[in-house]
C-alpha cells in the first residue's frame, strides 16, 4: 500500500541485476497494450526481469486506464515525467492552466474517471523518482525523463538530493536542451537514457539516447532498450 504521508527520494539506485534482464522503455503515453505484446515478444521474466521507464506512463494512446494494473508490479521502476508532473497538480486543483494544458495533452480520460482512481493514480506518481542510476555489467546507466541539465551526472543527483532541486527537477521533467546539444558527454555514467521528446528513430547526443519514439501517436511506437547492450529489442 502507498503511503501518501511520505516523502519519497528524488533519486534511487539498483545494484546490477544478478538474475535476469534489464530494459528501459521510452514514453508510453497510455499504450499499456501494445507493451505487453512487446515484453511477451522479448520473453520478458517478471520473476527475474526489471523494466525500467523514462516517464509518461499515461495520456493519448488507448489505454492510459490501465496505469492501475502495473501499480504493484514492483520489476517495473519509472522516472516521473512532465506528464506525471501535470497528472499530480491536476488533482489537486482542476481549476488552472495546467488542467487546460494536460486537458488538450491527452489527458482527457483523467477527467472521465472516478475521484478515487484520480486519487489513486496521482499517488502512485507521486512515488516516482526524478532520476535513477542502474549499475550493468558494463557500467552505470542514468535515467531521467527529458534532460540531465547538470556537467555531470553525479552533481545531479546532489542538487535533487538538496533542499535546492526545484527548477533542476523541473528542466529534468520538461527541458528540450537535450535536442540542440548533440556531443557533450555526461560523465560519471557509460549512458543516459531520456525521452520527452518525440522521435522517428532512436537517436544519441553524446552518450545521451533519446528514446521517445512517438507511442501514443498515430505514426510512433514503443521502443524498449537492453541496458546491458543498449540495443533496442
Amino acid at each position: 500500500m502507498l503511503n501518501i504521508f511520505k516523502n519519497y527520494p528524488k533519486t534511487k539506485y539498483y545494484k546490477k541485476n544478478e538474475k535476469g534482464k534489464d530494459y528501459v522503455v521510452g514514453d508510453i503515453h497510455g499504450e499499456f497494450l501494445k507493451l505487453e505484446e512487446k515484453l511477451k515478444s522479448i520473453n520478458f521474466n517478471p520473476k527475474v526481469d526489471r523494466l525500467f521507464s523514462v516517464g509518461d506512463l499515461t495520456d493519448r494512446g488507448s489505454s492510459s486506464i490501465s496505469v492501475l494494473d502495473w501499480i504493484n508490479r514492483k520489476w517495473f521502476i519509472p522516472v516521473k515525467g512532465n506528464h506525471e508532473d501535470m497528472l499530480i497538480k491536476v488533482s489537486k486543483t482542476i481549476f488552472t492552466e495546467t488542467a487546460v494544458s494536460f486537458y488538450h495533452n491527452g489527458g482527457k480520460w483523467f477527467f472521465d474517471i472516478d475521484k478515487k482512481k484520480q486519487k489513486k493514480i496521482a499517488n502512485y506518481y507521486k512515488t516516482f523518482p526524478t532520476a535513477i542510476t542502474v549499475d550493468t555489467i558494463n557500467g552505470p546507466i542514468g535515467i531521467v525523463h527529458a534532460d540531465c541539465p547538470t556537467p555531470t551526472w553525479k552533481l545531479l543527483n546532489e542538487f535533487l538530493n538538496s533542499k535546492s532541486f526545484i527548477d533542476i527537477e523541473r528542466k529534468c521533467l520538461w527541458s528540450r536542451e537535450r535536442l540542440r546539444i548533440e556531443d557533450q558527454i555526461i560523465p560519471d555514467v557509460r549512458a543516459v537514457i531520456i525521452g520527452h521528446m518525440k522521435q522517428e528513430v532512436i537517436k544519441k547526443h553524446g552518450n545521451v539516447f533519446l528514446i521517445d519514439t512517438g507511442s501514443g501517436y498515430t505514426d510512433g511506437y514503443l521502443t524498449i532498450l537492453d541496458l546491458e547492450t543498449l540495443n533496442p529489442v
